[in-house]
C-alpha cells in the first residue's frame, strides 16, 4: 500500500542522506510488487483501516481512470509554482518533442 511503500522510502532516506548537503533530485522506483491477494497478516496493524485506506486508493485510481489524472490531486499540486497538473498532461511526465 502506499503509505507502507512511502515509510521505507522515509527510513531508507534518513539513514543514507546526509543533513548538510543540499538535495537536488530524488528518483524512486518500484517494480514486481505482489498481489493483494497475498497478505502477511500482522497483530499490530489495524486492519479496518488498512482496508479503508485500501478502499480509498482504490477509488482514488477508478476516478482517475475515468475523469483524467488531474481529476484527484493533492493540495501541494495548486500552489502556485506547481507542476503536478501541466506533469500529467505530459507523456511519462516530459515533453515528448
Amino acid at each position: 500500500m502506499y503509505t507502507d511503500l512511502v515509510r521505507e522510502y522515509e527510513t531508507i532516506y534518513d539513514k543514507i542522506v546526509s543533513k548538510i548537503y543540499p538535495i537536488r533530485r530524488i528518483g524512486i522506483s518500484y517494480g514486481r510488487l505482489s498481489s493483494d491477494n497475498y497478505e502477511q497478516l500482522s497483530l499490530f496493524v489495524d486492519q479496518n483501516k488498512k482496508e479503508k485506506e485500501k478502499n480509498i486508493e482504490n477509488t482514488i485510481n477508478l476516478l482517475k481512470d475515468k475523469y483524467g489524472k488531474n481529476s484527484v490531486l493533492k493540495g501541494l499540486n495548486l500552489e502556485e509554482n506547481a507542476t503536478g497538473m501541466i506533469r500529467n498532461k505530459l507523456i511519462g511526465g516530459h515533453n515528448a518533442s
